[in-house]
């Protein structure tokens, strides 16, 4: 059986109304055009929707069925109409976003100025390790990447840069030291690390920084997240390389000391990255504000 919209609505127009004429009308379609329409539709279902007596009519038991149900098919054909217009339109839909958790201040930022814009599209959002978000990126997990730009791939994304950090000499408090050192006196001071496997590019970077500058870390702890980094150095167990940022979010005031790494290769540039093929509207509505608080350059 395959009825359209317009026989459900001339059927209901004429339901309401019992009067075919005022339905040809109200179409500009001619009246036997309009009983074409319902003979039509009287046939598909093998039903008598209308008794006929004279020139009046009436609906049958049949008949009063199925203008209920034909109103709420129209209804739901309506508001399926009108969620696909917006969800083209880029007005509601669903949109997902991984991150690290050092880009939580780019995110906020973008996410209060979005949703006063499109309340209705629905957000996912995954906090994850470095060596997690790097898989996610080249496996295409999520529309967005809120991340750091060592992290981007050679091909198939585009990225606009969100802002620049320096990676820091973190220290505990009472640490005895008021200005940086030189890293290769600290030969042999017990090092916390982020993990290799969790965060291999951040790892990676750190090393590099030590390496440059003929230091070798004594490594006596490894973990996955910054935070427990931060909370290993503010116990004492040991000093680190982080970026800033994790001093600002993961070490209360006072708790740790902190000093700048000078040099180029120190630098830490923030990033979100998206895939060049995007399709999502949502996604495209999103990138139109996050590119207006950070432009590409």
């Amino acid at each position: 059986m395959c009825m359209d919209r317009d026989q459900l609505l001339y059927f209901v127009q004429a339901a309401e109304s019992l009067n075919f004429s005022e339905v040809a009308k109200k179409n500009y379609l001619t009246q036997p055009a309009i009983s074409r329409h319902i003979a039509k539709l009287e046939q598909q279902l093998g039903v008598n929707l209308f008794l006929r007596i004279g020139h009046t009519v009436r609906l049958t038991g049949e008949g009063e069925m199925f203008l209920t149900e034909s109103r709420k098919i129209l209804r739901q054909m309506e508001d399926a109409s009108i969620s696909v217009r917006r969800l083209a339109e880029g007005k509601s839909g669903k949109l997902s976003i991984g991150m690290v958790n050092t880009s939580s201040f780019v995110l906020q930022k973008c996410l209060r100025a979005f949703s006063t814009i499109y309340p209705d599209i629905q957000l996912t959002i995954k906090v994850m390790q470095g060596g997690e978000l790097e898989k996610a990126i080249h496996g295409n997990e999520f529309d967005f990447y809120f991340t750091d730009e060592h992290m981007l791939p050679y091909s198939g994304y585009n990225h606009t840069v969100t802002g620049h950090d320096r990676f820091h000499l973190i220290l505990p408090s009472s640490y005895p030291l008021d200005s940086f050192p030189d890293l290769s006196t600290l030969h042999g001071e017990p090092f916390v690390a982020i993990d290799i496997l969790d965060a291999p590019g951040l790892h990676r970077l750190i090393l590099e920084i030590c390496s440059r500058r003929s230091f070798v870390p004594h490594i006596v702890s490894s973990y996955s997240r910054m935070e427990a980094v931060m909370i290993s150095v503010t116990a004492g167990l040991g000093i680190s390389i982080l970026p800033s940022v994790s001093e600002m979010i993961f070490a209360p005031l006072g708790t740790v000391k902190s000093f700048p790494i000078p040099g180029d290769d120190c630098k830490l540039t923030s990033v979100i990255i998206w895939g060049k093929d995007m399709t999502n509207p949502a996604a495209r509505k999103f990138l139109d504000v996050a590119l207006q608080l950070y432009p590409l350059k």
